[in-house]
């Protein structure tokens, strides 16, 4: 991270530092209810913008689509979070009722991230 100029690249994200642990700790407070109305959570987690294929935008949350990724990741949820510009996540799968943080520390591994995204929600899927 001390090799960037600025974390802030993103404009208004201010880059914030944090770790996993409290990404989780924030997320599941987040879908718990313990931190906004569930009706304004509801309306966040509609996603309507398209980024790129795949990767959709509401209010603050993004909404990721495996299909449009390739069509036999169908099966997969989609899911909702946030990604970070250093290629970290932060993910809800309702199905599975799992929450998935990653933090691959480089804006350069932002496809070896997806990758591991993909095989952790096959991993959740395959699971009973």
């Amino acid at each position: 991270i001390s090799k960037f100029e600025s974390l802030s690249c993103d404009w208004a994200g201010g880059g914030i530092v944090s770790t996993t642990g409290d990404l989780l700790k924030f997320n599941q407070a987040l879908r718990q209810g313990r931190l906004i109305q569930t009706s304004t959570l509801e309306t966040m987690d509609v996603s309507r913008h398209k980024i790129r294929p795949g990767i959709y935008y509401g209010l603050g949350m993004m909404e990721i689509r495996f299909k449009e990724f390739f069509f036999l990741l169908g099966r997969l949820p989609k899911i909702k979070g946030h990604i970070g510009i250093l290629s970290t996540h932060l993910f809800y799968d309702p199905v599975k009722d799992a929450h998935i943080m990653m933090n691959f520390g480089d804006n350069k591994r932002m496809v070896e991230s997806f990758r591991a995204l993909i095989e952790i929600e096959n991993t959740l899927q395959r699971m009973q």
